[in-house]
């Protein structure tokens, strides 16, 4: 088990590194947080990079990338909190707050009135003329929603979480029947493949953590679909991907009591463990669509970081210390290699990309991962959040005493009503 002072250490580091970057400005959280830093020397995907995202401030050597995009705020926000519980420290809980306030009461990416996009769902971020709809971030979006409004009641009251929550989580769901099980047709197109985990699986989480506030049966539903659909012998998955369905069906396994989401959940489990090097902890990167990929190198943007996520929830799902080991092992890496320069803009950090062999951070650029993107969602705050469970004893999965009194917004009228439903009905 890892020394918890060593880790109390690194997730203070990394809060830190927030703080002093540049990405959280101010430092408050009131603006929310922005989507990553970018090194620039030597850089050669900088003018793509550049290109596709365009707000960005420029530095000696670096570039912040500004857009606030809605998962990484969402991430941050539970990162903060449960930082505050680990650390002591009632700072952290005043800036998630002001994270919330942000994209609930300022952001304005929450939709709310135009026809040409699903009602109740979030945009990608704040810099797009266009907006655009992803599968991936509006699962966060929905699923962390959902965590804070069961872990911190107060939150909930003041912005109405869950409410909303669950309206989205009716669309994720509408969009999941269109696109992946083609039961109807949608005049909405959303973005993300979903028959990629990448996608596919956080949808499940997202409609997980709704199924268990409000047991709908379309929820479960889809859940054993498309973890049937894992199951099949036509599939086969890079270990960024096998990481996602991990998180995924391991979050969905706590909730509803189906052999199939259960056997995924270890099956994929098991297959990520296997990838674990022994001697060094790390797990190949093979998502070659946005990385660089090889054996020694450590991808903290898709395969790492999800992987440790991943792994913490099935070792909460299942108690088996083989997880438990291998949590402690490809997170002992990732704490070996975090960023000690003493540049603020890197100082605590974990960065895109390291290479085993050369023991430094490289391994070349893609525009949206690589060595010299250093994500704050996606990389940092998850690595962050995990740590902070490691301390708690906690997880992403939803406590096992199912959750009453829901909170729900009526699309018509904006109002907010309470009801309540029958413990019964709800499986755990």
């Amino acid at each position: 088990m890892l020394d918890k002072k060593k880790l109390s250490a690194a997730l203070l580091a990394n809060i830190n590194w927030l703080e002093q970057s540049g990405v959280l400005d101010p430092v408050d959280g009131s603006w929310g947080v922005a989507a990553r830093v970018v090194l620039t020397a030597n850089n050669t995907a900088l003018e793509h990079t550049k290109a596709s995202f365009p707000a960005y401030t420029e530095h000696d050597g670096y570039i912040i990338i500004e857009h606030r995009r809605t998962d990484c705020n969402f991430e941050a926000a539970l990162m903060f909190l449960e930082a505050a519980k680990v650390l002591n420290d009632d700072k952290y809980y005043r800036v998630a707050d002001n994270i919330l306030r942000y994209l609930f009461c300022r952001s304005g990416m929450y939709n709310t009135k135009y026809d040409k996009f699903p009602k109740n769902v979030w945009r990608w971020a704040n810099e797009k003329w266009e907006p655009a709809v992803w599968f991936d971030d509006n699962s966060w979006n929905c699923a962390i929603s959902l965590i804070i409004a069961e872990r911190y009641p107060e939150l909930e009251r003041k912005y109405g979480i869950r409410g909303r929550a669950l309206l989205l989580a009716d669309q994720l769901l509408a969009g999941f029947n269109a696109q992946f099980q083609q039961k109807q047709n949608d005049r909405w197109q959303w973005l993300g493949e979903l028959k990629f985990p990448h996608w596919g699986a956080l949808v499940m989480i997202a409609l997980a953590h709704a199924y268990r506030v409000n047991p709908k049966v379309e929820y479960r539903a889809a859940i054993i679909c498309y973890h049937e659909y894992l199951m099949s012998d036509t599939v086969s998955f890079s270990a960024s991907d096998q990481a996602y369905v991990v998180i995924g069906a391991g979050v969905a396994a706590a909730v509803i009591n189906h052999e199939t989401v259960q056997a995924c959940a270890v099956k994929y489990a098991d297959s990520l463990l296997n990838k674990i090097n022994e001697d060094t902890g790390a797990i190949p990167s093979e998502h070659g669509k946005e990385a660089p990929v090889g054996e020694h190198l450590v991808d903290m943007v898709y395969t790492q970081n999800w992987a440790v996520v991943g792994l913490q929830c099935i070792y909460h799902l299942t108690g088996d210390k083989k997880y438990a080991l291998g949590l402690d092992k490809a997170m002992q890496l990732i704490m070996d290699i975090q960023d000690q320069s003493p540049q603020p803009h890197l100082n605590g950090c974990w960065r895109g990309m390291f290479d085993l062999k050369a023991g430094t951070w490289g391994g070349g650029n893609l525009f949206e991962g690589g060595a010299d993107s250093i994500y704050t969602g996606w990389t940092n705050i998850p690595v962050a959040w995990t740590i902070a469970f490691m301390l708690s004893g906690n997880s992403l999965l939803p406590a096992k005493k199912p959750v009453l009194g829901i909170k729900t917004i009526d699309n018509t009228m904006g109002a907010i009503s309470e009801y309540e439903l029958d413990e019964a009905l709800i499986a755990v």
